[in-house]
């Protein structure tokens, strides 16, 4: 039997998913906004939050749900946070691998030998055939909006689909220092794909940067971490209960 034997569309689930939207925006009870984000990969999403800033404005508090987003653009999830502080703040720093073949090819003479050995010039050979040369990016610094500062508590949900440039805008909101972040950890990918066609058309994808914290705290391979952790249960995702959005909306009303 081969894996795709049956086809998609004898698959019989047990809970469908909702019809994917850029956004959603609901009051929820005690006077909570429930605003979701659900890609970075659309200039439109800062768009649809900008034109619902004065209804959140008119609630007590606010729920931005980034558990569906993958990532996209880092800068739209930054153009979103600028309403959030009147002070500026930084983004994630980053590297990447260079890569020289000559180099590479020349370090390939001298790889089993011990690196304290070698003359310094042989030393960059030897770390460029085993990779280990590196392009560093320093965190950017964002200015907060001109005139519109968002005060109210707020609380961001995440989960295991929450990815790359919405993992960006969650180191941002670290250095911000604001809001809550309820759910699970997230995907732990920085993205930036490189893509590889592989034979019989199938692609794969190489991320190519990694990414950390301004003070260089790792995220890449395990993933943002949530202040408040919430697990779903068999049970609950049966009975279509969101735990994660129930256990936020109890944190706001402290």
């Amino acid at each position: 039997m081969t894996r795709n034997q049956y086809g998609s569309d004898n698959l019989n689930w047990q809970r469908h998913s909702p019809q994917w939207q850029l956004s959603t925006f609901e009051t929820l009870s005690d006077d909570i906004a429930h605003i979701s984000l659900n890609t970075f990969g659309n200039s439109n999403i800062v768009n649809a939050f900008e034109e619902k800033i004065d209804r959140i404005q008119q609630h007590h508090a606010l729920i931005i749900d980034l558990r569906n987003n993958g990532g996209g653009n880092s800068g739209n999830g930054y153009a979103i946070l600028q309403y959030f502080t009147d002070q500026p703040f930084l983004t994630s720093k980053w590297r990447t691998r260079q890569h020289r073949p000559a180099y590479k090819a020349w370090g390939g003479f001298i790889k089993n030998k011990d690196r304290t050995t070698l003359q310094d010039w042989k030393k960059v050979e030897y770390d460029y055939y085993y990779d280990n040369i590196w392009h560093e990016s320093q965190p950017d610094t964002i200015p907060p909006h001109d005139s519109i500062h968002l005060n109210m508590p707020f609380v961001v949900l995440i989960d295991h689909n929450t990815a790359s440039a919405a993992e960006d805008f969650l180191v941002a909101l670290d250095d911000i220092g604001k809001g809550t972040v309820i759910g699970r950890p997230t995907f732990g990918s920085t993205g930036q794909p490189m893509f590889i066609r592989l034979p019989g058309g199938g692609r794969a994808r190489i991320c190519t940067k990694r990414d950390t914290y301004p003070d260089g705290r790792e995220f890449v391979g395990y993933g943002v971490q949530p202040d408040i952790v919430v697990e779903p249960t068999i049970e609950s995702l049966m009975a279509e209960e969101d735990v994660i959005l129930q256990r936020a909306i109890q944190e706001l009303k402290k």
